[in-house]
């Protein structure tokens, strides 16, 4: 088992970032200049950066509550075409999966993802509708050589091909992805921004930290 225990966003306006996921029902505390965002399981921080920037990262929603929270989310914010035909929900038959997604007011595309076959446990009480990260992109120049580091500490879950190498596990995703490739459901060009982050991986802590283009990975 994967899961994202903790994630770091270096963003430009962490107080409007915040303000927004309090609106959305996110449990929001600020201790020293960073921003904690409680979902389920895991803990976004959204801390002051000194450059635009913006991500790709996804939240896992129960499948049992998946219909109702989305509607709720209609009602405050604007999901954004994931398909031709204009339609918010996006099959993932592969991945067992489906999903919404949004923009914040940073930019950042934000998926809720629910997998109908996937059985949670050890989950916080009571069981949340929204139990954690699910995934968070990290746009890299050389797909397979981030893959061959990221390989000493996550396992791939899914070939994902040149461009797309998918590392963690169902509860939890590293998805390291060619810079430029476009990002659902947008097409935006994936873009390498600094960020950093804390997984559980078979009860072993193994974390990540960006800069300058690189992932540095340790236990």
């Amino acid at each position: 088992m994967t899961r994202i225990q903790s994630l770091s966003l270096y963003v430009p306006h962490p107080d409007q970032l915040a303000s927004w996921y309090e609106a959305l029902g996110f449990g929001v505390r600020k201790r020293g200049m960073v921003f904690h965002i409680s979902i389920g399981y895991s803990d976004l921080r959204l801390i002051q950066g000194e450059q635009e920037a913006w991500f790709h990262f996804a939240f896992h929603v129960r499948e049992p509550e998946f219909s109702s929270y989305v509607e709720a989310l209609e009602e405050k914010i604007d999901l954004l075409p994931a398909n031709p035909d204009g339609s918010f929900l996006r099959e993932f038959p592969s991945w067992e999966a489906h999903s919404v997604y949004a923009h914040d007011p940073c930019g950042n595309i934000v998926e809720w993802i629910a997998r109908p076959g996937h059985a949670w446990t050890d989950l916080p009480i009571p069981i949340p509708a929204v139990t954690g990260i699910a995934e968070i992109g990290i746009p890299v120049p050389d797909v397979g050589a981030y893959q061959h580091r990221a390989g000493l500490f996550l396992p791939e879950w899914k070939p994902g091909g040149d461009e797309f190498a998918i590392m963690g596990g169902t509860e939890g995703l590293v998805l390291i992805v060619k810079e430029g490739r476009g990002w659902l459901p947008t097409g935006r060009p994936a873009t390498f921004f600094p960020c950093a982050g804390v997984l559980n991986h078979e009860g072993q802590r193994v974390s990540f930290h960006t800069v300058d283009g690189n992932i540095t990975w340790s236990r």
